[in-house]
C-alpha cells in the first residue's frame, strides 16, 4: 500500500499523492512495441498507473499499478465477501505460541506462470525480499518477523518476536503478493512479471500504454485476452469517455478507476452496456484535529455529528449508490460491531469558524469531491456551526494535516482488503523511520490510539474482535471520527461480454466472469 486516504474507485484528495508512488512505471518491462492487435475476445479495461522507464510491475516495487498486479499476482490470504479472511495461495493457517508463530498450508499443486512450483520455498524467498526493509515498514509485521521457514513444499512457518495481526498484513498487494523466483535474474534484478494469479503477463504495447495479459488457468487456447489501458494522469479524456467512444469494453470501480455517478443514467440509456451494482468496501468519513482547537472538545465533535445528514449525502453526492454508515468498517465486514445510538449533543455555545481542509486536485471526478465538501459545510451551517472550506494543493494539504493546520478533514479509507485493519493505522503516530507509505496521520486522542494499537497487536481473531468493539464504542462515545457512508461498487460492461461477479474488494476484479471463463478469479 502507499499513500493515505483511499476511496471507492480512487476518488478523493489522496489520488495524486498515491499515484506518484503506486502508479505503474511500466515501460521498462516491455517485451515488444508496436500497435496492439485485439483478439476477438480481448477485454479492454482501464488501469491507473504512472509511466516511467525505470518502473516494474512487481509487488516489491511501489509502482506498476494495483489493477495489473492484482490480476497477475496472488497474496497468501484474501478477504472474502463477508469481510473475513479467505484462502489465497494459502488454503489454511493456524496461529500458535500466543501469536508468535503462524503456520500456513499452501495450495497443493500451485504453480507460477513460468511453470515453476509456487511452494513454500518460493514464498520464503519472496518474503526475504521484503521483510525488514525500511520501505515496507508501514506493514508492522515487517519489523517483527524473525524467521520464515519452509517446513515442507506446502507448509510455511513464520515466527515473530512480538504478537501481531500478521494475516491482515499479508492481504497487502505491495509487497506481499508473491513473486516467482523466475521474475529475477541471477543477480536478483527484476526482469519480468511472473506471479501465480489468474492472468499471466504477455507483453507491453504502445510504448507501455497497454499491458497485455492472458488467462493463466484457461490457457492461450481459450482465445481470451485482457488488455489494461494505462491512464497516468496526463490524458485529456477519462476512461468513461473512452468507454462511450468504443475504445474500452468495461469500467469497474476499483482503487484507481471509478464509474462517475452523474453518468450512470446516460449509461443506462445506452443499449450497448449493462450496469452491475454491488456493496462497496471503502468508507467516507469526517475526521478532526484532536489535539487542539475547537474540535479537541468531544462535545463539539458530537454536535457536528448530530448536525450531519448521512442519507442526504448519499442522495446528493453518490446519487443513491452508497450506504449510510456509522461504523468504522464498511457494512460488508461482518465481524465489525454495530454502532450504538449516539448520545445527545450537549455543546450549544458559539464556535469560531471551523476550517474544512480540502485538497484541490484537477481530476476528472473532482466535482463530486467539491460538492461533498460544500454539502457538509451547508449542513453544519444550518446547525449554527460556521465552516470555511480551505483549498490546498495536494502537497500543501499533506503538510497542513501533519502540522495540525485544520479543524475538519474528509478521509476515505483504503478500502477492502486494507479495511479495517490497515486503514485505522492513520490514528497511530507516524513510524520512526520513513517508508513507502505516505499515509496521513490523524492523532491527538491517546486513548483512541491505544485502542488501535491494541487491535494491531492482536494475533487472535477473537481478541481482535474484542478490540474492535472497544474501538467502535469509543467512536460512538467520543466522535473521534464520524463515519458517513460506504459507496457501492459499480461496473459497466459492453453487452457482448459476460456479467461481472463483484464483491467489496476494491483491488480485485473477477475479469474471468466478464470473459466467460469460470474459475478465473
Amino acid at each position: 500500500m502507499s499513500s493515505g486516504q483511499a476511496t471507492s474507485g480512487g476518488r478523493g484528495p489522496s489520488r495524486r499523492a498515491f499515484l506518484a508512488l503506486a502508479g505503474g512505471a511500466l515501460a521498462a518491462c516491455a517485451t515488444g512495441g508496436g500497435t496492439a492487435s485485439r483478439s476477438s475476445r480481448a477485454l479492454r479495461v482501464p488501469a491507473r498507473a504512472r509511466l516511467d522507464a525505470h518502473g516494474r510491475i512487481s509487488p516489491l516495487s511501489y509502482s506498476g499499478g494495483f489493477d495489473v498486479k492484482a490480476a497477475v499476482y496472488e497474496t497468501l490470504v484474501r478477504m472474502g465477501p463477508d469481510g473475513r479472511l479467505a484462502p489465497g495461495l494459502a488454503r489454511a493457517w493456524s496461529v500458535e505460541d500466543a501469536g508468535l508463530t503462524h503456520v500456513l498450508e499452501l495450495r497443493e499443486g500451485a504453480s507460477f506462470h513460468d511453470g515453476t512450483p509456487a511452494d513454500a520455498q518460493a514464498v520464503r524467498l519472496h518474503m526475504r525480499r521484503w521483510v525488514g526493509l525500511p520501505e515496507h515498514g508501514w506493514i508492522e509485521s515487517s519489523d517483527r518477523i524473525t524467521a520464515v521457514e519452509a517446513l515442507s513444499p506446502t507448509r510455511l512457518r513464520i515466527r515473530s518476536d512480538r504478537a501481531c495481526d500478521l494475516l491482515s498484513d499479508l492481504l497487502a498487494i505491495n509487497p506481499c503478493a508473491v513473486t516467482a523466483p523466475g521474475a529475477f535474474d541471477r543477480q536478483g534484478v527484476f526482469e519480468k512479471p511472473v506471479g501465480s494469479g489468474p492472468f499471466r503477463f504477455v507483453e507491453l504495447l504502445e510504448q507501455g500504454r497497454i499491458v497485455r495479459c492472458e488467462p493463466f488457468r484457461a490457457g492461450p487456447a481459450a482465445g481470451a485476452g485482457l488488455d489494461f489501458h494505462i491512464y497516468d494522469g496526463t490524458e485529456t479524456r477519462g476512461p468513461i469517455d473512452d468507454l462511450l467512444a468504443g475504445r474500452l469494453d468495461a469500467l469497474v470501480d476499483t482503487w484507481g478507476t471509478s464509474v462517475p455517478r452523474e453518468r450512470v443514467q446516460q449509461l443506462r440509456d445506452d443499449a450497448r452496456f449493462r450496469i452491475s451494482v454491488a456493496a462497496g468496501g471503502s468508507l467516507t468519513c469526517l475526521t478532526f484535529r484532536l489535539d487542539a482547537g475547537p474540535t479537541a472538545d468531544a462535545s463539539v465533535r458530537r454536535r457536528i455529528r448530530a448536525a450531519l445528514d448521512r442519507e442526504a449525502l448519499v442522495r446528493e453526492i453518490e446519487l443513491g449508490f452508497a450506504r449510510a454508515c456509522a461504523t468504522w468498517a464498511p457494512p460488508t465486514v461482518v465481524d465489525w460491531p454495530a454502532a450504538a445510538a449516539p448520545g445527545a449533543s450537549v455543546h450549544r455555545g458559539a464556535l469560531a469558524t471551523l476550517r474544512l481542509l480540502r485538497a484541490a486536485e484537477p481530476q476528472p471526478d473532482a466535482g463530486a469531491d467539491r460538492r461533498l465538501h460544500e454539502l457538509l459545510a451547508q449542513q453544519l451551517r444550518r446547525a449554527g456551526i460556521e465552516v470555511e472550506i480551505v483549498g490546498a494543493s495536494p502537497e500543501d494539504f499533506s503538510a497542513r494535516v501533519q502540522a495540525g493546520d485544520f479543524d475538519l478533514v474528509v478521509l476515505r479509507t483504503h478500502g477492502v482488503p486494507y479495511d479495517p485493519s490497515h486503514s485505522m493505522t492513520c490514528f497511530l503516530p507516524a513510524p520512526a523511520r520513513p517508508s513507502a507509505s505516505t499515509q496521513r496521520r490523524i492523532t491527538g486522542d491517546p486513548v483512541f490510539s491505544a485502542l488501535v494499537r491494541e487491535a494491531k497487536d492482536c494475533a487472535s481473531a477473537q481478541a481482535r474482535q474484542q478490540a474492535y468493539r472497544r474501538i467502535q464504542a469509543h467512536i460512538d462515545r467520543e466522535a473521534v471520527v464520524v463515519p458517513l457512508y460506504s459507496p457501492q461498487r459499480l461496473a459497466v460492461v459492453r453487452k457482448e461480454f459476460g456479467d461481472p461477479v463483484l464483491d467489496h474488494d476494491m483491488y480485485h476484479v473477477d475479469w474471468g466472469s466478464i470473459l466467460g471463463l469460470p474459475g478465473q478469479v
